[in-house]
């Protein structure tokens, strides 16, 4: 109990990011609301796919906002990033000096205002009904979270499915 009453004391919630404070929703409740988080250190490459795959998500909620962090790259990733960003609503577009993906991504979840994070690596190729599943399993079950394994498309029989020609089509060759 000493310990308890210690760890009390040390947590200020008033710095909590806003995602935290939130009420925790019933497992039946609709989701409404969505904050995608991506960091970015020197993925010029992949950010094409990567916003292409953000853009052909299926059945997204109403709110929905991205959050982009270029986490102090050296190539024209920040310049990718506003370019292939256009089209999505709601998008904040962080630049810092490079202080590594967990402090990138705790910026990102700091300024999510959202219910729901998901958090996106700089070259993750998201499935077009990825976050919709996701939030069925949230929904439907009394998770607190879930969570998706990632593959590479010879792995993932889902990923067969769908024609990614287009998708891949934009992305420029490493």
């Amino acid at each position: 109990t000493r310990v308890r009453k210690r760890l009390r004391r040390r947590v200020n919630f008033a710095n909590m990011p806003p995602i935290l404070n939130k009420k925790p929703l019933k497992a039946t409740a609709i989701m409404s609301s969505i904050s995608f988080v991506g960091t970015f250190y020197n993925k010029s490459p992949f950010v094409p796919v990567v916003m292409a795959s953000l853009k052909a998500q299926r059945e997204l909620p109403p709110e929905v906002e991205y959050i982009f962090i270029d986490d102090g790259s050296t190539d024209d990733t920040l310049a990718q990033l506003r370019t292939h960003s256009q089209g999505l609503p709601n998008v904040t577009i962080i630049s810092q000096a490079n202080q590594g993906p967990a402090v990138a991504t705790n910026v990102g979840i700091f300024k999510a205002k959202n219910h729901f994070l998901k958090i996106i690596d700089g070259d993750d190729l998201l499935h077009p009904d990825l976050t919709w599943v996701l939030i069925k399993a949230l929904t439907d079950t009394e998770a607190a979270s879930v969570y998706a394994h990632g593959g590479t498309l010879d792995d993932v029989q889902i990923y067969r499915s769908f024609d990614w020609a287009p998708v891949l089509a934009r992305c420029t060759p490493v």
